[in-house]
């Protein structure tokens, strides 16, 4: 059954004792593979280098995957929220969520707009490669973590304040109507939120042009360029519904009780981009999936205990297999 609510009532409808079930169970799962996927992106890749892309690229990886991690602490205060029903962590837990997830968002955004045009630019001349070391990708992840700062502490400013909203169970910043008619939250939204997604998707177009065009070159790294294009889309695809909501959300006056469900749902979906880059990187880069086999490998060789002395031995002697490290 629809009717009519109010923008106020709105953001404070609660969900059945089973949407909250459902909902939970889905965010202790985004949490587990995001707090494992990503930590073994990380350990991977700076203990045994299994990301074989150029040096811009996976220091960029890398601070997605860290990014995400910390992402994981603010879904799991949000878990509370979601377990007790309503807000039980006080108002500054609940500045402080939202201060952090809206950081959190545009660091990764960046992050990955980042990404993609260095391997635009990678590709378009192949020459740089050999001038992007690895101080310069440190310098560009710390330059995506002083980005954000620029549009989260104006904002507060600005006079953004934060409320729980027990319709996506999570704390919110918002402009009253006095603030709203500002321009710096059209400028913010623009530069932080709408001009990052359309270079992501223009990037991610480009990519799967040039992939096409190259899938003769034998001596083109098809891999890599799957990598930036699979994560750039699963971002795209799990922000859009979020971002629908987000771009509306001004003009509502009244709603009815489906669009509470497609913000609930928009909000759970939007979860997924934390997750699912462990799990591209494995499918995508062989170095990743061989280094994953023999991280498994080890942990079960203490369990089977039958291999005989002389096979250890042999194995020993066996020269060990070097990884050659693509540029492109």
């Amino acid at each position: 059954m629809e009717s009519n609510l109010s923008a106020s009532f709105y953001y404070h409808i609660p969900a059945s004792p089973v949407e909250r079930g459902f909902l939970g169970m889905w965010m202790s799962t985004i949490s587990l593979f995001s707090l494992l996927g990503n930590s073994f992106v990380l350990h991977s890749s700076i203990h045994h280098n299994s990301i074989n892309l150029d040096h811009i690229s996976v220091f960029l990886i890398r601070n997605i995957a860290l990014v995400d991690l910390v992402m994981v602490g603010i879904i799991l205060i949000n878990l509370s929220s979601v377990i007790a029903g309503e807000w039980v962590l006080g108002s500054g837990v609940c500045d402080v969520a939202s201060f952090v997830t809206i950081y959190l968002g545009i660091c990764e955004i960046m992050s990955i707009c980042a990404l993609n045009i260095s391997k635009i630019t990678l590709l378009l001349n192949p020459l740089r490669a050999r001038r992007r070391s690895a101080v310069t990708g440190k310098r560009l992840c710390i330059v995506m973590w002083i980005i954000p700062l620029f549009q989260v502490i104006p904002a507060y400013i600005f006079g953004r304040k934060q409320e729980f909203r027990v319709t996506y169970y999570k704390c919110e910043g918002y402009f009253d109507d006095d603030a709203r008619s500002l321009l710096f939250p059209k400028i913010s939204g623009f530069l932080f939120l709408i001009l990052p997604m359309f270079i992501m998707a223009g990037g991610t177009v480009f990519l799967i042009v040039f992939l096409m065009r190259m899938r003769n070159q034998q001596r083109f790294n098809r891999k890599g360029v799957a990598v930036l294009i699979l994560v750039s889309a699963t971002y795209l695809t799990s922000f859009l519904p979020y971002g629908v909501v987000t771009v509306h959300r001004a003009k509502i006056s009244v709603q009815r009780w489906s669009a509470i469900y497609y913000s609930r749902f928009a909000s759970a979906a939007l979860y997924i981009s934390f997750t699912s880059n462990p799990l591209i990187y494995w499918i995508s880069i062989s170095s990743f999936k061989e280094h994953t086999t023999q991280w498994f490998q080890g942990i079960t060789v203490p369990v089977a205990m039958n291999t005989s002395s002389s096979n250890r031995e042999r194995n020993r002697s066996l020269p060990k297999q070097k990884t050659t490290k693509s540029i492109l």
